[in-house]
């Protein structure tokens, strides 16, 4: 028999899952994410074009269950990186992004390649940016 998760206790999940800061961070090696990824299948793409990670802290979640639907679902403001001209780097292909706690950056929370239209998507300098909005939506299947 399948348990069920009610819609207060999907927005207590969520609210646990967000309860610290998280740190976003793009990847530059052609990974095609899985169950069994781990933060050392990516290369982060550090000291490149003025790249750095980006902090969401607890505080920037918005975490509700949704009238509509029923379903816990969290969000955050939308992260852009501005790229510069570091006069060094080229050109260099993104892949998609991952997030881990800034307390244990060992350990890979989740990971998303960018969609195929997009992928990779090539910084080349001052022109370039990425965007990208955390929406998480939590629900039990039964």
């Amino acid at each position: 028999m399948a348990f069920k998760i009610v819609n207060i206790g999907e927005v207590e999940m969520l609210r646990k899952i967000f309860s610290e800061d998280i740190l976003y961070c793009l990847y530059i090696n052609d990974v095609t994410p899985s169950d069994a990824t781990v933060v050392t299948d990516l290369t982060e793409m550090t000291g490149k074009h003025g790249y750095s990670r980006k902090t969401i802290t607890p505080a920037n979640w918005t975490i509700q269950t949704n009238t509509s639907t029923g379903k816990g679902e969290a969000f955050a403001p939308d992260i852009l990186w501005s790229f510069i001209n570091d006069g060094i780097s080229g050109n260099v292909n993104v892949y998609g992004f991952f997030a881990v706690y800034a307390s244990d950056p060992s350990k890979l929370l989740f990971v998303e390649r960018f969609p195929s239209a997009q992928c990779p998507h090539i910084v080349d300098g001052p022109n370039a940016s990425i965007l990208i909005s955390p929406r998480f939506n939590l629900y039990s299947e039964s």
